[in-house]
């Protein structure tokens, strides 16, 4: 990871860790409805 972001690179990133954020609680919320 470089430290200087272009801004379309930057907003790209953001919202690639914020749809991995919304996937993982998903799962976790998945989990915890179902247990195996």
């Amino acid at each position: 990871m470089r430290p200087v972001f272009k801004k379309g690179q930057n907003t790209k990133t953001i919202f690639v860790r914020k749809l991995f954020t919304a996937f993982l609680s998903l799962t976790l919320l998945l989990n915890l409805a179902s247990p195996a």
